[in-house]
């Protein structure tokens, strides 16, 4: 990684983390609440990431599946939330799983958690990795993982565009089932 870019993310996140305690300090004197989840997700999404990266660069190609399970942790949580605000609710929406693994929690969480897995192993490694076998293209210009690139940078944008809109305070949906 070059010195440079190195340098502009240190500050980057130096004037982050320092406006985050800063606003944390304004309301916790104000007496407000203090937003924990927020908080928790910001450090857990964050700093945790760089940590492991700082220890081994080989992190990350881990890095995107942790980020995934986390992701799953806040999907779950708002269909959850959303299924037991529907009449009849805390029955699951998707029949299939129902009918695959019951009405036991537990187990459709490992369920969902596995199924996350095996798509996104699918649509981070596993297609792309196939592609790049099978597709012919020029490597000496693209080098040898010319798909794997393109997948990558086509699901982090994607995933930061649909984050930006179905995530969002003013959204009603996540102000009920999400944040509330």
């Amino acid at each position: 990684m070059p010195r440079p870019i190195l340098v502009v993310a240190g500050l980057a996140l130096a004037v982050t983390t320092g406006l985050t305690l800063l606003m944390l300090v304004r309301r916790w004197r104000s007496g407000a609440k203090l937003p924990v989840n927020g908080l928790v997700a910001y450090l857990a999404s964050l700093y945790m990431w760089l940590l492991l990266v700082r220890l081994d660069p080989l992190w990350f190609l881990v890095v995107p599946v942790l980020h995934s399970l986390q992701y799953l942790v806040v999907v779950w949580r708002f269909e959850a939330n959303y299924q037991r605000g529907q009449p009849g609710g805390g029955t699951p929406s998707m029949p299939v799983m129902k009918r695959l693994f019951g009405t036991a929690d537990r187990v459709r969480v490992a369920a969902y958690i596995v199924g996350g897995g095996v798509l996104g192993f699918i649509g981070l490694w596993g297609l792309p990795m196939l592609l790049d076998v099978v597709v012919p293209y020029d490597k000496a210009v693209f080098g040898d993982t010319m798909f794997l690139f393109i997948f990558w940078i086509f699901i982090n944008i994607h995933h930061y565009l649909m984050d930006s809109v179905m995530w969002r305070r003013e959204n009603p949906d996540a102000q009920k089932y999400l944040f509330a």
